[in-house]
């Protein structure tokens, strides 16, 4: 039953982590694109 539980929290742990990096890579095409337009605007 240990077992089981630890791999249970293990699997919700890893779900929550592919949420989180998600958020994060979106976040970071999101700056990566205003970056981009900033740059090309003051050109």
């Amino acid at each position: 039953m240990a077992v089981h539980d630890a791999m249970l929290v293990e699997t919700r742990s890893i779900k929550t982590n592919v949420k989180l990096n998600r958020y994060m890579l979106t976040i970071l095409l999101i700056v990566n694109v205003m970056v981009h337009v900033v740059i090309y605007s003051m050109e």
